[in-house]
């Protein structure tokens, strides 16, 4: 890329150096997300640029948290004839992983620990949510148990997936702020490009902090369904 260091004193030339920025910026940003770092030397000098991977890497801990940190209560280590003591998850999940960049502090989700799952067998604790919503029904049990135990079960969830967005905001955000300062290579150039982009980024983020929120409280508050004919086939062994 030639470097773009020259005069821009008339709109066309203003013009098209910000069409170059773009254009090179954009080519950056398409190997970022194929992984295909070996086509330009920024890769090499900078981990940051290496979107993917780091990307990657949190969805693999994502579902690693949500496994081993998203129950309240323990389900039982017994089943499908597996033997052996309870796996215990000692100490506490740092629902965070990346630093926020500094100008995001107020829309990123903050560091919360949680808690391991609860020792108390899930088994026993069901029967007592049964016993306490008896009424008169015959045969089965009130469909609000299913509501009332997988909101409780699942209440980790919330913490867990907003501090996984909130992290992969980070990531991105950190991403097109390095990006820039290495394309533009003139700092005042990427302060006012940061800063004419700042309010659509912010929006983005929202949006995808909003839209995690929204999924949650489908899942979780709204009443249970589900298409598999497994559910109800093991129902009605009980």
């Amino acid at each position: 890329m030639k470097q773009l260091g020259t005069e821009r004193d008339t709109p066309e030339k203003q013009a098209a150096y910000l069409l170059d920025l773009a254009t090179y910026f954009q080519k950056v940003v398409m190997l970022a997300l194929e992984a295909k770092y070996g086509r330009n030397d920024l890769f090499d000098d900078d981990s940051t640029l290496r979107l993917a991977t780091a990307v990657t890497s949190r969805n693999a801990s994502f579902g690693n948290e949500v496994d081993n940190w998203g129950q309240e209560y323990q389900f039982n280590p017994f089943a499908d004839n597996k033997t052996g003591p309870p796996v215990e998850i000692a100490g506490e999940l740092e629902i965070r992983k990346i630093a926020d960049p500094p100008e995001l502090d107020e829309i990123l989700h903050p560091q919360e620990n949680l808690p391991g799952c609860r020792k108390e067998c899930i088994i026993e604790w069901l029967k007592n949510v049964y016993d306490a919503s008896r009424g008169f029904e015959l045969g089965t049990f009130d469909s609000s148990i299913l509501a009332t135990t997988m909101k409780a079960q699942s209440s980790k969830w919330t913490k867990i997936a907003l501090g996984y967005v909130s992290d992969i905001v980070s990531i991105a955000h950190n991403f097109i702020k390095r990006l820039l300062a290495l394309v533009c290579v003139n700092e005042r150039v990427t302060r006012e490009l940061l800063s004419t982009l700042s309010d659509g980024l912010i929006g983005r983020y929202n949006t995808a902090l909003d839209h995690a929120r929204f999924l949650l409280d489908v899942e979780r508050v709204g009443t249970p369904i589900t298409l598999n004919n497994f559910f109800n086939e093991n129902l009605e062994k009980w």
